[in-house]
């Protein structure tokens, strides 16, 4: 049994371009995909250094300004990762097209709980 330390909250941002293509053999073209290296990179530090990634734990969020958005899949380990809507980066709420409604609506909540908390503290006071 190997003892692995586990790595935690790290977030890996590309800018991806809009369509860049790379011509391949026989006239095929792919898109060149900045994230996918950087998720290589990521894989082989991990190996290095004996670090592991829980892939239950690990998220994709892909925030883009174009009505075409280029799907793709990414993994770490042969894992697929999870696309999810929006995502939480230094307390604010980041959706795909970065509407900041959803992160309203949460401050918006906290604030209304915090608000209820103080007026049943105030009636148990008086």
């Amino acid at each position: 049994m190997s003892n692995y330390l586990t790595t935690d909250g790290l977030k890996i941002f590309s800018l991806l371009p809009e369509a860049p293509l790379r011509p391949e053999a026989h006239g095929i073209c792919h898109i060149v995909n900045p994230a996918l290296s950087d998720l290589d990179h990521l894989q082989e530090w991990t190996t290095t250094w004996q670090m592991c990634f829980n892939p239950d734990k690990c998220e994709l969020h892909v925030t883009h300004r174009t009505r075409n958005v280029i799907q793709s899949s990414y993994s770490i380990n042969n894992t697929t990762l999870k696309l999810v809507p929006s995502a939480k980066c230094l307390r604010m709420i980041i959706d795909s097209k970065l509407n900041f409604n959803e992160h309203v609506n949460d401050i918006c909540k906290k604030a209304n709980t915090t608000h209820a908390f103080v007026l049943k503290t105030q009636e148990v006071v008086q």
